[in-house]
């Protein structure tokens, strides 16, 4: 990995991936075919991650506050709930307030997960060839059931 994603590695758990913290060690034993495998989504987020925790205050110019930890810290652990190793990468963009969105805008399929706080997760999710399972400004507590629908229809088919 390059030095932008240092902050941040990944390893395999099962058939899903964790975040590791810098410094955490994975140990692959010799012989060992279970190799872990980095989907291409985690250099992406893990770069734009290095780039959005170099934001400060005013980033925008309008006195916007710049992402929290919390809100950083938080999106991994959304994205590495829902995500899997062939979904595409979100653009992720910061909020006036603080906040952390992440965006998909693929075939017209629109999906935005907004990071409110360590437990506050809302999200907006359209698709023009599943209109009657659309929502916006849903909630989303720990059960991120429909998030994970939503990101597989987001995948090649």
């Amino acid at each position: 990995m390059n030095a932008s994603v240092d902050w941040m590695s990944r390893r395999r758990q099962g058939d899903r991936y964790m975040f590791l913290s810098e410094g955490e060690v994975v140990r692959v034993p010799s012989g060992s075919r279970n190799v872990p495998i980095i989907p291409p989504w985690v250099e992406q987020v893990g770069k734009r991650m290095g780039e959005l925790m170099q934001l400060g205050d005013n980033w925008d110019s309008y006195g916007g506050n710049a992402p929290g930890f919390l809100s950083l810290a938080t999106m991994v652990n959304v994205l590495n709930a829902i995500m899997r190793p062939n979904t595409p990468a979100p653009s992720l963009v910061p909020s006036p307030s603080g906040h952390l969105q992440a965006e998909w805008h693929i075939d017209g399929i629109d999906l935005e997960i907004e990071v409110l706080g360590a437990r506050q997760v809302i999200g907006s999710y359209s698709n023009p060839h599943l209109p009657l399972q659309s929502w916006d400004d849903r909630q989303f507590d720990l059960d991120f059931t429909d998030l994970v629908a939503a990101i597989r229809s987001l995948e090649p088919r």
